[in-house]
């Protein structure tokens, strides 16, 4: 039985993964890999107390990105313990980072798992009086437009989109056309602003 009889004889290509199963035909963003060289990112401009705000670890894309954070921390020899749990809501960035900040007053750092959350956590620091970046530099995820008219503008991940879609739809169109294409992840990019 081919794939696509698999999936009910319609050609069908998942934006993104699940956590329960890898569907046969995707495209996804870096996500782990990048979350990895965001925090190494921080690691570089010595930052060695480094905390991350999660996104949902019941969604693929919010596992892979606390693992790259992890990963990150192991190989720098890092305690990577800093950790509070978000749904990638502002709302849930700005009482996560209040826990953090109430739990390890002495990060200096921290890696947000989506622009939103990193938005509310830039918030409650400005509310415990801590500057960004001098006492707690931020990176975010995803590179939205509010990314770049936070105060300070924010430090982040840009995934493909426009890629995203165009590799979407090619592999789209090879499924009608009697293929099998390949899954791919596609790289993302780190953008440095004034956060971190």
């Amino acid at each position: 039985m081919s794939k696509i009889a698999a999936e009910g004889g319609v050609p069908v290509v998942h934006g993104g993964r699940s956590l329960d199963q890898t569907p046969p035909f995707y495209v996804d963003a870096d996500n782990r890999g990048e979350a990895r060289q965001a925090v190494e990112y921080l690691i570089s401009t010595g930052r060695h107390r480094i905390a991350t705000i999660t996104g949902a670890l019941d969604m693929h894309v919010g596992v892979s990105r606390y693992l790259g954070y992890r990963e990150a921390m192991a190989l720098a020899g890092l305690a990577d313990n800093r950790v509070a749990h978000g749904d990638f809501s502002e709302a849930s960035g700005v009482s996560a980072m209040g826990s953090l900040l109430d739990s390890y007053p002495d990060l200096d750092a921290v890696f947000v798992a989506s622009d939103a959350m990193a938005a509310g956590a830039l918030t409650e620091l400005r509310s415990r009086g801590l500057a960004v970046p001098e006492d707690v530099a931020v990176v975010g995820f995803n590179d939205i437009v509010t990314a770049q008219h936070t105060q300070p503008a924010l430090t982040t991940v840009r995934q493909p989109n426009e890629a995203l879609g165009r590799e979407m739809t090619r592999m789209l169109v090879r499924l009608i056309n009697g293929d099998e294409p390949t899954s791919r992840i596609l790289p993302t990019e780190l953008i440095i602003r004034d956060s971190a």
